[in-house]
């Protein structure tokens, strides 16, 4: 468990994916009953774009940066909003643990697990002062397992892994299928990278005959699928999203690809895989 996100924060992979769970995340809080958000792979929570990681990649700057000045849709201007409101410097950007805690109401509740010690503790870190944000130094997947139905009955569940196994895709289809089992009207979103290998296509299949209803699916591509690149796009699946936020999204995604892009080749796909 080497992985280190300070490499690819702000990158287009995150603003697709803090796009969507914050758009998600509003639609949910639109009821006043209280909400339980639960962050499987949650990283140390907020990056210092200064940092010798950041630098080196400067993927931030092909992400986030590259929206500032382009008349974005709303969806887009709530994440921008956002991320100005946990830096106004723009000199950190903040991971999903940091824009959850900063979405959710005084009513609502946190978890948060990252099995790596060093981003465990600058986690722990990053929430010390907040009660209802609880920090867990376990794995993300076994946390599914432990933590789910919420006592509160409403839930949003993220599933963000860094993809280092080969066996990544099957322990996020197990402990999904599960999860969906003990927490049926659960929200679940799950962050993929779509690549040229195509690996996700038989997740995807493999989730839609699983018998789980009102599966959902975002992919936003910013290089052509044939390109030698490594991270082609960025591919998002829901479970149970809320009440319209599908028709919302598909509205306004083609705008934040075109917007990313690498050049002329790009795509938003988003589509019902499971309806009701």
């Amino acid at each position: 468990m080497n992985y280190r996100h300070a490499f690819h924060a702000g990158n287009f992979a995150d603003v697709h994916k803090h796009v969507v769970l914050l758009a998600t995340l509003r639609a949910l809080l639109k009821k006043d009953k209280p909400l339980f958000a639960l962050d499987t792979h949650a990283g140390r929570g907020s990056y210092d774009l200064a940092s010798d990681d950041a630098k080196r990649s400067n993927e931030f700057r092909a992400g986030f940066l590259k929206l500032l000045g382009h008349h974005c849709p709303p969806v887009v201007n709530d994440y921008i909003d956002c991320v100005k409101q946990f830096s106004p410097e723009l000199s950190h950007y903040p991971g999903s643990p940091a824009l959850i805690s900063q979405t959710l109401r005084a009513q609502d509740r946190g978890a948060f697990c990252e099995l790596n010690p060093s981003e465990a503790r600058a986690l722990h870190a990053h929430f010390r002062r907040q009660a209802a944000m609880a920090v867990h130094a376990r794995d993300g997947y076994e946390a599914l397992g432990a933590l789910l139905p919420p006592k509160e009955r409403r839930g949003f569940i993220l599933i963000d892994p860094p993809f280092e196994q080969p066996d990544e895709y099957g322990r996020i289809y197990e402990s999904l299928v599960d999860a969906h089992q003990r927490f049926p009207t659960g929200t679940f979103l799950i962050w993929m990278p779509l690549k040229a290998d195509r690996a996700d296509v038989g997740f995807l299949q493999k989730l839609v005959n699983s018998g789980i209803r009102r599966v959902w699916s975002s992919q936003l591509w910013v290089e052509a699928k044939d390109s030698p690149v490594g991270l082609l796009g960025s591919g998002l699946v829901m479970i149970n999203p809320p009440y319209q936020l599908d028709q919302l999204l598909i509205e306004q995604l083609p705008i934040l690809a075109k917007i990313l892009s690498r050049g002329q080749d790009f795509e938003s796909d988003c589509r019902w895989l499971v309806p009701e």
